[in-house]
């Protein structure tokens, strides 16, 4: 069985900073990928639509409205449809005029011309929002490790006072 008294944190610590970098080194690549294929071309919004959510994580959650945009873009086929994130506010049944794009506006994709589907906002966040995210966690598991390090071992053979 699991013996807690011989157990050593940082292992598990190291074990987890590395899952997280192989993630972020994924994730990275993908993108990079992505970017030496794509196409760069306007889209127009045709379409706004919203959905009540659920927004953060845990008790972070709360509930919000998400906005999504249909674009319509020139790929090398023709016209072709895309839905792309629009925003998310607080609370539900937020009205459409919160989205960040309105119906009829240009707005810059980048686009995979053999696969049209794969699409995304030409922004930093919308390419590289998530590898930053997990970047992000990466170092903030990276202080808990070294802080834990820099306190020493655990004394589990104290007793309470």
């Amino acid at each position: 069985m699991f013996n807690t008294a011989q157990f050593d944190g940082r292992r598990l610590l190291g074990w987890c900073v590395m899952l997280v970098a192989i993630v972020l080194l994924g994730l990275a690549t993908q993108r990079a990928l992505f970017l030496m294929r794509a196409q760069r071309t306007t889209g127009t919004v045709a379409h706004l639509s919203s959905k009540n959510d659920l927004c953060g994580i845990g008790r972070a959650s709360h509930d919000c409205t998400r906005f999504y945009a249909q674009l319509n873009f020139d790929d090398t086929l023709g016209i072709a449809p895309a839905t792309v994130a629009a925003g998310d506010v607080d609370g539900h049944y937020a009205p459409l005029s919160h989205a960040i794009y309105r119906v009829g506006e240009a707005v810059p994709v980048l686009y995979n011309p053999n696969h049209p589907a794969q699409i995304y906002v030409d922004s930093f966040l919308a390419l590289w929002g998530s590898s930053v995210r997990t970047f992000l966690v990466l170092i903030f598991i990276l202080i808990a490790y070294f802080y834990r390090v820099s306190r020493g071992p655990v004394n589990t053979n104290a007793s309470p006072r």
